[in-house]
């Protein structure tokens, strides 16, 4: 009887053996008996075919006894084998696979061409069209003069020193502590930021869309102009709430000042315009 049943304990072990190799348990492993013959060494083997888990993997000594020398799960049910996960530590773009039940989905995180602006943290060297859209806020608001003349990468702006420096000046406007990142926060923030509200100074930007350009800039630059000898009418600027526009009259003395002192005359208040202008206020 012994012999009857070790010969078909190896039996069991060739098939469950085969069906590791293959990644698979064949769904006809033959019937055993529960138990072994009654002794100290008793072992139970238990196959659960239904889950294809073999939960022990006997061996057979030379004296009839049975060991319990590994146990495995199934590779076709092997969750650690099943399901893997992939992902790019480059710029927020990830993928991942999975396999349930003989069915296979798949799913594909953002990439730097599809965040919108707000949707992660934007840090040093980060590009993608979540920046492009950060840089045009910044530059509708008064905070980057030149966004053409900034670094891109695969077409899009690059979070460099330049837009960082205009993104902390904002903050510094919003009363938002800076950071040497971008935080979701501090993007809807700027998003929300009325140009009207940006502290900036006569050549922090380009001043020349007539009735358009507004704010304490342009402000700045009808005080200069006034000291250095220019008059403005009290119905000749209209204004933007509390901050005057940069109003037809304002351009012409503009155009008045540059063609007197060999600038381009074209009602652009530029970088040497600026300066010009200050340099003039000071001797007065």
């Amino acid at each position: 009887m012994k012999n009857r049943l070790n010969g078909l304990i190896k039996k069991l072990m060739l098939t469950a053996t085969a069906s590791l190799i293959s990644g698979n348990v064949s769904a006809n492993v033959p019937s055993l008996p529960m138990s072994l013959p009654q002794g100290n060494d008793e072992k139970k083997i238990d196959i659960d075919q239904t889950k294809q888990v073999i939960k022990g993997v006997y061996k057979i000594k030379r004296n009839g006894d049975v060991q319990l020398v590994a146990s495995h799960r199934s590779h076709s049910s092997h969750r650690s084998h099943s399901s893997h996960r992939s992902s790019s530590s480059g710029y927020g773009s990830s993928s991942s696979y999975s396999r349930s039940s003989g069915t296979t989905s798949y799913s594909t995180s953002k990439t730097y061409s599809t965040y919108n602006i707000g949707e992660r943290v934007i840090r040093r060297k980060t590009y993608g069209n979540d920046v492009n859209q950060m840089v045009n806020a910044l530059y509708k608001r008064g905070y980057i003069k030149h966004p053409k003349k900034l670094k891109k990468r695969k077409g899009y702006y690059v979070y460099d020193d330049k837009v960082e420096a205009a993104f902390n000046q904002f903050q510094r406007d919003a009363g938002i502590s800076t950071t040497y990142a971008a935080d979701t926060a501090a993007l809807n923030a700027l998003q929300k930021w009325e140009s009207m509200n940006t502290m900036l100074q006569l050549g922090d930007r380009e001043i020349k869309m007539v009735n358009v350009d507004f704010g304490p800039d342009v402000a700045e630059l009808i005080d200069v102009l006034k000291t250095i000898g220019y008059e403005f009418g009290q119905d000749a600027i209209t204004y933007n709430q509390s901050q005057p526009y940069y109003s037809p009259v304002v351009r012409e003395a503009v155009i008045d000042f540059q063609s007197k002192n060999k600038l381009t005359p074209d009602g652009v208040v530029n970088d040497k315009t600026a300066k010009k202008l200050k340099k003039k206020a000071k001797k007065k």
